[in-house]
């Protein structure tokens, strides 16, 4: 309990805790972790009683590869308040990933405890389980998901053995062919009847400061951005472009993928990683590989490259950096 002094203490450090964390979970959703993790650490620092603070903390922590300061900042953010499922769920994940089963089982059923219907939380406790030679039990926490009214199927795209609920790639794959030869007529017609007002995709928020919420984007909304953006600038064919942004990203997906497909223009991804910061680090290197003609970036990273452009110019010397001046 906060006496009367720490009470008035988070009166007055409140806003700016409130701005650490904003500015720390846009960095976090651009994909700069380090810069987001000051940001929540001056948060922690300002706040200790502050709940959300030790959460987001930790999870640019996890992103960073910390663990161990990962798992004090989950636990810490648990002492202030027991009852939340996202930290019970990301908690169990971190120690899933480290290899600590029994620990992580713990910690997801904790989470369903507090909420049956946690989709992430029962695929990933059914993969431990399924992982562990459980597949009995596995296929018991299937059949909890398959009671949610909106899931039908659990589709892995990592393979591996399938439970009774789950379909992997390769299967998926096979379906689809099976499927096309005995209703090729029937998926064709369906295809031609999808209109303008029909839905496309349901672009989700991250979640990360509030519950995500989906929008609903019809093939009109997708047709009308694309010529909007072709009527802004020229693209050759011949054009390559990287796409950094995440695909599921609006901007992303019209501009990076939908325009260069109008255009007939090449596209290539980043390199995936082990983690989100193992991805970023691939992205110079994938650059040296492609030489593209542009790529669509956010602030964070377009500041990084700047960044690392300077640094390389004052390591070659003054001589270098007089030219750099003189050219810009």
């Amino acid at each position: 309990m906060l006496g009367p002094m720490g009470r008035l203490h988070r009166i007055l450090v409140g806003p700016k805790v409130k701005r650490l964390l904003d500015k720390g979970s846009n960095l976090f959703n651009q994909g700069d972790s380090a810069a987001a993790e000051e940001c929540f650490a001056a948060a922690v620092e300002m706040d200790d009683e502050h709940e959300e603070a030790h959460y987001y903390f930790a999870l640019a922590l996890a992103d960073l590869k910390k663990s161990q300061e990962a798992e004090i900042h989950f636990r810490r953010s648990l002492d202030l308040k027991e009852k939340e499922t996202k930290t019970h769920a990301d908690l169990a994940e971190l120690l899933h990933n480290e290899g600590r089963k029994e620990e992580a089982e713990k910690e997801y059923r904790r989470a369903l405890e507090l909420d049956p219907a946690n989709g992430i939380a029962i695929i990933n406790l059914g993969t431990l389980l399924r992982d562990s030679g459980r597949f009995s039990e596995a296929t018991d926490l299937y059949q909890q998901a398959k009671d949610l009214p909106d899931l039908e199927t659990i589709i892995l795209l990592d393979g591996g053995e399938e439970a009774p609920e789950e379909i992997g790639v390769e299967r998926l794959m096979a379906l689809g062919s099976e499927y096309l030869e005995a209703n090729g007529e029937a998926f064709e017609a369906r295809w031609r009847s999808v209109g303008e007002s029909d839905p496309a995709t349901i672009c989700y928020t991250s979640g990360t400061t509030a519950d995500p919420k989906g929008i609903i984007l019809t093939h009109g909304n997708y047709i009308a951005n694309v010529e909007q953006g072709a009527g802004m600038v020229d693209i050759p064919s011949y054009w390559r472009c990287l796409i950094i942004l995440p695909w599921d990203h609006s901007f992303g997906h019209t501009v990076g993928i939908y325009i260069l497909m109008r255009y007939g223009a090449k596209l290539a991804a980043v390199q995936a990683g082990e983690s989100l910061r193992d991805t970023l680090r691939n992205i110079p290197v994938n650059i040296r590989e492609l030489k593209p003609h542009f790529m669509l970036s956010v602030p964070a990273l377009a500041i990084n490259f700047r960044k690392n452009v300077e640094k390389g110019i004052r390591e070659k010397g003054p001589k270098a950096e007089n030219v750099t001046r003189l050219q810009v």
